[in-house]
């Protein structure tokens, strides 16, 4: 993002993240925040991909590809951190988070 000058618009599209109920909003940017609180880690997962997936649209051809390994790279990390936070697991959640 950096290379492509993307890292302000990331910032915004962050900060612009609508309300809705049983979510807290980052009251910061996500280069502004020097520490994560456990409640803003679990909340990162659910906004993380369609924030960086809206920053990321329409790259220079030259840029496809690593955005596209950027956007690969971070829904099974997001995957994984939201399947870890379930309050119990089946064979199935703990296969699918070993994959």
């Amino acid at each position: 993002m950096k290379k492509d000058k993307r890292q302000q618009p990331f910032n915004n599209a962050w900060k612009e993240i609508p309300p809705y109920l049983g979510f807290s909003l980052p009251k910061k940017a996500y280069r502004e925040i020097r520490q994560w609180q456990v409640k803003e880690m679990r909340n990162i997962g659910r906004y993380i991909s369609a924030v960086l997936a809206s920053v990321l649209q329409n790259p220079d051809s030259p840029l496809y590809y690593d955005f596209q390994t950027a956007l690969k790279s971070v829904s099974p990390l997001v995957d994984f951190s939201l399947m870890a936070q379930y309050r119990s697991h089946i064979q199935d959640t703990l296969s699918y988070m070993d994959r």
